[in-house]
């Protein structure tokens, strides 16, 4: 007889929670290029888009702050999604610069790209763990 397999429970079970707010910060856009205005001003003209880049933002903001219990469960998104997440909701006429970029040398998408992306800022407004009702 084990001396301890009296003292075995069943695992606890609970809910880590947080409460996010993503907000744009304008006050960065001073140097942007013309094209990347008209990608914000799509971006934030559009419902999906801006719900899904601030989600990436988030995801983002996850795997820059988690260690053991988070590692490898969220990552930033490649310069190759972000343009997928966004090319919807530009007009056709922005279509061509974007996608040219896609396929340039170098980090020529990353540098155009990631300015816009980081407008995007994350705030964590609240968190919370509760126990799971078995």
């Amino acid at each position: 007889m084990e001396p301890f397999c009296r003292l075995l429970t069943a695992p606890v079970e609970l809910k880590f929670y947080g409460e996010f707010e993503i907000t744009t910060n304008l006050k960065s856009v001073g140097g942007f290029s013309p094209e990347q205005l008209t990608l914000l001003e799509s971006i934030l003209g559009s419902q999906g888009a801006k719900l899904h880049l601030a989600r990436m933002a988030l995801e983002t903001d996850l795997n820059s702050m988690t260690d053991s219990h988070f590692r490898d469960r969220y990552s930033g998104p490649s310069d190759r999604d972000l343009l997928d997440a966004v090319l919807p909701c530009l007009p056709p006429g922005q279509h061509f610069y974007w996608e040219s970029l896609r396929e340039g040398p170098g980090d020529c998408l990353h540098n155009e790209i990631m300015p816009v992306f980081f407008v995007f800022e994350v705030r964590l407004k609240k968190t919370g763990i509760e126990e799971i009702a078995t």
